[in-house]
Formats: structure tokens, C-alpha cells, sequence
């Protein structure tokens, strides 16, 4: 999994000051990187690879959310094609 780029390891539960230090000193580009990275405990990249994964989460919810918006804001300027055809 890919970790993007200037992600704030400093927002991240569960990691020690070292490990932060660490990510941020060489910024890896996967979890696989990050998890061959000396000095960095396992549960350290399971604490980043948690944090990805909600924050992936939200940001589908969010494109989820936003695309349910538009949807909702076509509809509202086009009635439904039975309420066309019954007001002719």
C-alpha cells in the first residue's frame, strides 16, 4: 500500500516519538518500505497502515457523500418523467 507523499506521521496513535522521527526522517513510499526501515517496530507500520486505511475510508465516504449531492441536486431540477408526462 502506497503511503502518500507529506503524510503527518505526527497524527498518528500509537507511535512512539522514535518511530515518527524515523518515517519522518525517511519518508517511505510503501508499508513495505516502511516495514524494512531500521529502527521501526512492527506495530509501528500496523499503526500506520491503520491510520491509511481509515483515512482512506473517510475520503471514500466523502466522494460517496459528494456524488450523492449532485445526484440529489440534478433530481431536484428535473422532475420525475411520469410527473412530465401527467402535468401535459
Amino acid at each position: 500500500m502506497k503511503i502518500p507523499p507529506h503524510t503527518d506521521f505526527s497524527v498518528i496513535g500509537g507511535l512512539s516519538a522514535e518511530s515518527k522521527d524515523i518515517l519522518r526522517r525517511y519518508q517511505p513510499e510503501t508499508i513495505g518500505h516502511a516495514s524494512r526501515l531500521p529502527g521501526l517496530t512492527p506495530a509501528a507500520v500496523v499503526a500506520v497502515l491503520r491510520h491509511l486505511k481509515r483515512v482512506e475510508k473517510h475520503a471514500g465516504k466523502d466522494a460517496d457523500k459528494d456524488a450523492q449531492t449532485e445526484a440529489d441536486q440534478s433530481n431536484a431540477n428535473h422532475p420525475p418523467a411520469d410527473f412530465r408526462k401527467m402535468s401535459s
